[in-house]
């Protein structure tokens, strides 16, 4: 990784001197070496990324500081230093056989990056402000996302004059990010705005609104309403940071950035946000249709603790359907149509248990369980039939239906029995049936006198299958309980217990 640092040519000897003490601390600290030098560049690679690239880039940024308004043509594009070299940034080669790419090719972005906190006065943040905001209309996208993150550290009164609706319409996700940190410097002002992004398609706006919205400087009705839509977002760091404590009102910024103050003065006490009270959206209270087309794809999720409620209970019913398709499965002839069905209802009941209470464990928890239940009462059953009612009768293999398999040739070889009685399910699958030199001979096999379940050979061994089959009722209650649990985590999230 490289972290590219220019200086302009300060005048004041003492300001050079400084700037070769930050190079020689820097070399010291994170490994760095000057590769080029320049009249009025330095361009300063480091082989490795250091322990503390945050730290590194605010010694670049403290020379700045120094002598500002040197960097200005580097961020306007006035010089050619504000690019580096196509030997290094170039695309490769279609044909070539190494595919490089070290990154964007221009500086603008890093270097209004470091001009933002050297600029110290109104007209210093104007002009920033000025070039953060032409950024976003270039095509490189590196340029793009440091010009967003550098409007999100400037003061209110300089970042209060720019429009986050045109910010919440650009194709990059930084800028739409600018756009959520400067809507809740003003909720109240940009209210609408703030809707529209809380169900922004790109979860890292919805999470730079939701941290943004947790740590707001000025509390009100709007903050507590774009809160609540947050609360019911599908992803966990965004409810999470929506439902964080606030801390000090000067980190309302970018996500990993702490803005610029244009005050001074000790830092207020932590306090914790209120119960947010509930607003609904302005579009519904008029009872105007709102538009789902920028609506966030998400799964749905219960409204009250009465859907709850309603959902939990028709789910209830789906632990019972399964196994009882499962069972209907052991049958040769019903054995695809109960699959099927107990795969639908299977599905239609986790489906219940994630708009009741979208918990993750649960729903790992359900779909397991709910696979067991699906799966093993059919062969149980048709175990226990055998073990305990099975009966054993002489049958002959009158013909085999070879087919291939995944592995080779499979067959099945069909059943007589030799005292000419009726047989259900005259069959044995590949297992039991060695191809077609099986043909006319005789062997003993195990058969349902109910006509339920079809042949086993007589040699299988059944034992154990009693301890199976005390597992299948442990099975059906942990899926009920997970059902229920599912209601009380549902009901959690509206009766705040």
């Amino acid at each position: 990784m490289a972290i590219a640092g220019w200086a302009g040519p300060c005048n004041d000897d003492n300001d050079t001197a400084k700037f070769s003490a930050v190079v020689r601390d820097w070399e010291r600290r994170f490994g760095a070496r000057v590769v080029a030098a320049g009249f009025s560049t330095l361009h300063l690679s480091v082989a490795a990324p250091p322990a503390n690239e945050h730290e590194a880039l605010l010694v670049a940024a403290e020379h700045f500081a120094f002598c500002p308004d040197n960097t200005t043509s580097l961020v306007v594009g006035d010089e050619s230093d504000s690019y580096l070299g196509e030997v290094l940034t170039d695309r490769p080669h279609p044909l070539s056989a190494f595919q490089v790419n070290i990154g964007s090719a221009s500086l603008r972005g890093s270097a209004l990056m470091f001009a933002a906190p050297a600029a110290s006065s109104s007209d210093e943040h104007a002009w920033v402000r000025d070039q953060a905001t032409e950024l976003p209309g270039s095509r490189d996208e590196h340029d793009v996302h440091e010009a967003a993150a550098a409007l999100c550290g400037l003061p209110n009164d300089i970042a209060g004059i720019v429009d986050p609706g045109l910010l919440a319409t650009h194709d990059h996700f930084g800028v739409r990010q600018a756009g959520a940190v400067l809507c809740m410097r003003f909720p109240a002002r940009h209210h609408r705005t703030a809707l529209h992004l809380a169900r922004d398609p790109d979860l890292r706006a919805r999470r730079a609104l939701a941290e943004a919205a947790a740590n707001a400087a000025v509390e009100g009705p709007e903050t507590d309403a774009i809160r609540q839509i947050l609360r019911g977002d599908p992803c966990h760091s965004i409810r999470s940071r929506a439902g964080a404590r606030r801390t000090t009102p000067h980190r309302a910024g970018a996500p990993g950035r702490t803005p610029a103050r244009s005050g001074s003065g000790a830092e207020p006490d932590e306090v914790e946000v209120p119960p947010p009270q509930t607003v609904m959206d302005p579009a519904l209270q008029s009872g105007d249709p709102v538009r789902h087309t920028d609506a966030v794809p998400r799964i749905a999720t219960a409204a009250s603790s009465r859907q709850v409620r309603r959902l939990t209970t028709m789910a209830l019913f789906g632990p019972p359907v399964i196994v009882g398709l499962s069972l209907l499965a052991a049958n040769p002839d019903w054995s695809g149509l109960g699959l099927v069905l107990g795969t639908f209802a299977l599905i239609a009941t986790l489906s219940l248990m994630i708009t009741a209470a979208p918990n993750g464990w649960l729903i790992v928890g359900g779909v397991i369980v709910g696979i067991a239940a699906l799966s093993g009462p059919g062969p149980v059953l048709q175990a226990e039939v055998m073990a305990h009612q099975g009966q054993r009768v002489e049958v002959r293999v009158t013909s085999v239906k070879t087919y291939q398999g995944k592995h080779g040739p499979e067959y099945t070889c069909l059943l007589g029995r030799v005292d000419g009685k009726p047989l259900n399910h005259a069959e044995l699958g590949n297992d039991s049936c060695d191809g077609p030199m099986e043909v006319g001979q005789t062997e003993d096999v195990l058969v349902d006198p109910h006509g339920w379940t079809a042949p086993e050979p007589a040699e299988t061994d059944y034992s154990g299958i009693d301890i199976a089959a005390w597992a299948l009722p442990v099975v059906l209650v942990l899926f009920e309980l997970l059902v229920w649990l599912s209601r009380r985590v549902g009901q959690r999230r509206f009766e705040g217990r």
